[in-house]
Parts: structure tokens; C-alpha cells; sequence
């Protein structure tokens, strides 16, 4: 297979992964409410809010490599960067953070999709941005399991079963 075909394909399986975790994010949050959001696990661990805001932050990162705008100005993105604090005293609430999430997955499909057309020409993405690419839809994913637990440390079920 072609280093052009295998970025179309590279690109196309991040859209696939994204919509899944948005829509697990979805379940993990339904019925959370803003007090339960900002339980932390562990003792000066970051918790729900945090993790929504953290996952907006990063796919704004994604939706910058793949040359699009982000929802948010860099400097809020990164309030809740890599590193940021957890105790910040602002949050938006959770169904604002669900919504950014949404807007932003119809903005990454849009955006990987003209990655994914351009993977012929001169003009086709470097192999390190797709690597990052990479490497950031594996990062949400990860940080899916934190949100199941923040669930259930509100004394929810998992919708899993």
C-alpha cells in the first residue's frame, strides 16, 4: 500500500475513533450533574469538569493540525492543556462542554476528510502531523476510562452493563 493510501486510511479510522468516544463520552456523563462533575477520585486528582474541558482543549489542538479553527482561543484551550490545574475556580458546564465536543466533531470529520483528499498531492500532510494526529486520538481514548470512573465515584451506574 502507497504512504498516500495508508493516510487516507490512518485519517479516516481517526474519524471512525473520535465519533466513538464522543458518543461514550455522552453515556459516561448522562446524569452527572455539575456538583458530582467536579468530584475528584483521588485526593488533588482533576475530575469530570476538568477532563470535559481538558478533551475540548485537545481536539482543538487536532482540528489546528488538520488546518482548521478551533472553538476556543488558544489561551482557553490552554487553561485546560497538559499541565493545567484542575482546581481552576471556572468551568463551562457539562452540556456546554458536550456541545463543544459535538461542534467539534462535525468541524474534525470535515477537516480530516480534506486530509484524507489531499493525500495525493504536494500538498498532503507530513508524516509527523499525522503521527500527532495519531497520538492524540489515542490520548482521548485513554482518558476515556477517567471518565467512567468519575461516574461511578458519583454513585453511578455504568451504562455498559
Amino acid at each position: 500500500m502507497s504512504p498516500a493510501a495508508e493516510r487516507g486510511l490512518l485519517t479516516a479510522h481517526h474519524t471512525g475513533v473520535l465519533e466513538r468516544n464522543l458518543h461514550l463520552l455522552q453515556r459516561f456523563t448522562d446524569g452527572v450533574d455539575e456538583t458530582a462533575s467536579r468530584l475528584s477520585v483521588i485526593p488533588g486528582g482533576s475530575h469530570l469538569s476538568w477532563l470535559l474541558a481538558h478533551l475540548v482543549a485537545t481536539r482543538d489542538v487536532m482540528l489546528r493540525l488538520a488546518g482548521a479553527d478551533g472553538v476556543w482561543d488558544t489561551e482557553t484551550s490552554a487553561r485546560y492543556g497538559r499541565g493545567s490545574d484542575a482546581d481552576a475556580p471556572e468551568y463551562p458546564p457539562l452540556p456546554e462542554l458536550l456541545a463543544l465536543l459535538q461542534e467539534q466533531q462535525g468541524r474534525l470529520t470535515v477537516a480530516i476528510e480534506a486530509l484524507a483528499a489531499r493525500a495525493d498531492d504536494a500538498e498532503a500532510p507530513a508524516a509527523d502531523t499525522l503521527e500527532r494526529l495519531e497520538f492524540l486520538v489515542w490520548h482521548e481514548t485513554y482518558h476515556l476510562g477517567q471518565a467512567l470512573l468519575y461516574r461511578r465515584a458519583a454513585g453511578l451506574p455504568s451504562p455498559l452493563g
